[in-house]
C-alpha cells in the first residue's frame, strides 16, 4: 500500500516524505489507518459501505497534501501524512471530528 504521492513515473524519494523517511511516514498513515477502524469497529462486524469499513473510503494518498511541507498536518513544528477519515455527518472525508 502506498500512501506518499509519487513524483511523475518515479517512485517517490526521500525529499518527497514529510520527514524524509519514508518507511516511517508510510507506518504513521497505515497506524493511523488501522487504529481508526479498530476504535470504530472493535469486533470487526459493525459498518461498511462501499469501498470497504470507514477508514477505505477516504483516498489514499489524501487530497490535502500540501506540495511545500509534503504533509496534511503538523503538530510541534513536524508534518505528517495522516489518512482522512470518512465522516456520517458531513458525508466526506475529514482530518476533524465532529
Amino acid at each position: 500500500m502506498r500512501f506518499l504521492r509519487k513524483t511523475s513515473n518515479q517512485d517517490t524519494n526521500a525529499q518527497d516524505a514529510p520527514n524524509q523517511d519514508i518507511a516511517a511516514d508510510n507506518m504513521i498513515g497505515v497506524i493511523s489507518h488501522e487504529l481508526s477502524e479498530t476504535v470504530s469497529d472493535p469486533y470487526v462486524d459493525g459498518w461498511t459501505g462501499n469501498g470497504g469499513e470507514m477508514a477505505d473510503k477516504c483516498p489514499l494518498p489524501p487530497d490535502t497534501i500540501d506540495p511545500q511541507t509534503h504533509g496534511n498536518v503538523t503538530w510541534n513544528g513536524h508534518h505528517y501524512v495522516i489518512q482522512e477519515e470518512y465522516d456520517n455527518l458531513r458525508h466526506g472525508c475529514t482530518l476533524e471530528g465532529p
